[in-house]
């Protein structure tokens, strides 16, 4: 596997923990980073899984039979299909993934609320272990 692929594989296989998507501000992946992923991956091998997984794409284990190994350009022609397949949905709205993790855009440097609820000590003396 390449690693453009590999790098934009995990970035989107992340996307499921993003918290926009758990709570269903955003849904599935933007056209945008499909194609993007597509292209990055379109001359990497990769296995179609059949029953249970619903002819699935997936990438290729030692397990699997040499013969069903293909390029990925070999197995789908259409973008949005190799997205969905590879078990992602694709949505062209505003409100889909498009790469860039949610808590990467809010500024985590702000107050947190629960801070001024606890008094920290004041005093910066040090403590004198020796003996005298």
């Amino acid at each position: 596997m390449s690693n453009r692929c590999l790098d934009i594989t995990k970035q989107i296989q992340c996307s499921v923990c993003d918290s926009d998507i758990g709570t269903h501000k955003r849904k599935g992946i933007c056209m945008d980073l499909c194609y993007t992923w597509y292209d990055f991956c379109m001359s990497d091998f990769f296995v179609i899984k059949g029953a249970p997984y619903n002819n699935s794409l997936d990438f290729p284990t030692f397990d699997d039979p040499p013969h069903m190994i293909n390029p990925l350009y070999e197995l789908v022609s259409d973008v949005e299909e190799f997205c969905e397949r590879m078990g992602f949905p694709v949505f062209e709205d505003g409100k889909c993934y498009n790469g860039v993790p949610v808590a990467s855009t809010r500024h985590l440097n702000k107050r947190n609320q629960w801070s001024d609820m606890f008094t920290w000590p004041s005093n910066k003396a040090r403590l004198d272990w020796s003996v005298s």
